[in-house]
Formats: C-alpha cells, sequence, structure tokens
C-alpha cells in the first residue's frame, strides 16, 4: 500500500475511533495507530486482505511476540479493517490465547535426540518400532490416536495412499496423506489397538536403546509442531496437528479437503524428520 493510501487509512481508524458513543482516549488512539502502522508497513504494497491479516498473525507468533502484544495488535488491526471497510477475516473472532499451564511445563524433546532416535530405529528397531516412530515424526501423533489404530485406518492408493487419524481431546478425524518416505514403513506392519502404557513403554525402551533421553510422545509432538509453525502458520498448523479448533485462534476457521492435501504437501516439505527416514 502507497504511504499516502496507508496515511490515509490510519487517519480513517484514529477518527472513527474518536468519535461515536464511545471514543476512545488519545493514549489508546495512538497506541492503535502504532500498531496499524506497523501492520501496513509489512503489508508493503499489497491492498490489505485476509490472507494479509493471517500472515501478520504468523509472523507475530513466529517472533515470539506476547500474547498481550498479539491481542492489542489484534484488535488494532481489526479496527483498522473495520474503519475502512476492508473484508475481516469471519474465522477471527477473537485474539490470541495465553499459553495453558500444561503447556508452559510441556517440554519438546530436542530435534537432534528425535533424529538419532530415528537413526537407531532404521539400524536396529522392530517394524513396531519403526511404524510407530515414523507416524510420530511426520503427524505427531498422540498415544491416544496411536491407540485407536487398526488397519481399517489405512487406506491404499491410487491416487493417494491415505491415513485416518481419529483424535482425542475434542480435535477431529482427519485424513492425511502418506508421503513416500514413510510408505514402506506403514506397508510392512499391521497395526491394532494398544494400551496407553504400552505405547509409552515402547518409546521409553526405544529412547534407551538409542541412549536418548526420553520426553514422551508428547515430546515428539511439541518439536514437530515447532518445526512446522513457521512454514505452515497457525491456521493450516492447526489443521494438520489435529487441534481443537473450539480454543484456538481462527476459532472456526475450516479448510476444503482438497486445502488438507495442500497442507500436507506443506507439511511434508518443511519436516527435517522426513529427510532422516529418507537418508
Amino acid at each position: 500500500m502507497q504511504k499516502e493510501l496507508a496515511d490515509r487509512a490510519i487517519e480513517v481508524l484514529a477518527r472513527s475511533m474518536s468519535e461515536g458513543i464511545s471514543p476512545r482516549t488519545p493514549a489508546t488512539i495512538r497506541v492503535f495507530m502504532g500498531h496499524a502502522r506497523t501492520f501496513l508497513d509489512r503489508v508493503g504494497d499489497t491492498t490489505p486482505g485476509e490472507q494479509e491479516v493471517m500472515d501478520w498473525i504468523a509472523y507475530c507468533r513466529r517472533t515470539r511476540k506476547a500474547v498481550s502484544y498479539q491481542n492489542l495488535g489484534f484488535f488494532a488491526v481489526k479496527a483498522l479493517y473495520l474503519a475502512n471497510g476492508w473484508p475481516w477475516p469471519s474465522s477471527l473472532s477473537r485474539g490470541p490465547r495465553s499459553p495453558q499451564p500444561y503447556e508452559l511445563q510441556a517440554r519438546g524433546m530436542p530435534v537432534e535426540e528425535i533424529k538419532r532416535l530415528i537413526s537407531w530405529a532404521k539400524r536396529s528397531g522392530s517394524p513396531q518400532d519403526r511404524f510407530y516412530l515414523a507416524l510420530s515424526t511426520t503427524y505427531g501423533l498422540r498415544r491416544e490416536e496411536m491407540k485407536r489404530m487398526n488397519p481399517e485406518d489405512i487406506r491404499p492408493g491410487p491416487p493417494l495412499d491415505l491415513l485416518l487419524i481419529k483424535t482425542g481431546k475434542h480435535g477431529r478425524a482427519r485424513w492425511h496423506e502418506i508421503p513416500g518416505e514413510i510408505k514402506p514403513l506403514i506397508a510392512v506392519y499391521t497395526p491394532s489397538p494398544v494400551s496407553l502404557s504400552t505405547l509409552s513403554n515402547l518409546l521409553v525402551r526405544m529412547c534407551h536403546l538409542a541412549k536418548v533421553d526420553c520426553y514422551g510422545w508428547h515430546g515428539i509432538r511439541r518439536t514437530l509442531a515447532n518445526v512446522l509453525e513457521p512454514e505452515l502458520g497457525e491456521i493450516n498448523l492447526t489443521s494438520f496437528m489435529r487441534w481443537s479448533t473450539s480454543g484456538r485462534m481462527g476459532a472456526r476457521y475450516t479448510l476444503s479437503s482438497r486445502s488438507e492435501r495442500e497442507v500436507d504437501q506443506k507439511a511434508f516439505g518443511a519436516n527435517i524428520f522426513l529427510r532422516e527416514w529418507a537418508a
């Protein structure tokens, strides 16, 4: 957006905030104008639209902006859009949420240790070891999702090899494409329902034999999410990781089945662990 147009858009924002039934204080207006200016500077010559909002939110998260900063910027940019009559994404009904206590306590498994675990599994692991570790490092499976897996959840192509992940924790079931790097590992093992303790013990044994610290299956999931987020952004990461949308930013944003295939491809391209399986 050209500078004069950006200046005019911010003037419209300031005027809309100073008028009406509940005018904002000059200090609040100045803060909103500052966030609006930062946003428009990032937009550049592009006309602000829905994608620019999504990209800006992803940028704030990627640069580790505080949640309070993200929330204030969220409402400032929303006010800018509404004041200027620009289309605001209907999916964004709320600002970023603060991390829950259990999320702050959770630890991701270091990337290099996950790579060492994959290397051990390729050399010495059983078909069961490789099956579950490949799925974990590709899709970030929860234990509950592994527990529910059965042969009917694997659908060979053509046109695509697909895997159904039936999620827990109020997420949604989702068909994922199976990337070529792990297809041979999926083909040689037939899953059946197992207990949560069996799955935990499986990973503890693998980590012990690979001589790496064990962070649990969720430690791998958390690290995978951190690896993928810069490439996917918040909305697409929510789809790929099968998070519940009720409590996350972009709460009611629904992707089409075609978009999910595109998200899978984007995630596979950014997944450094798939390269370890292929090596």
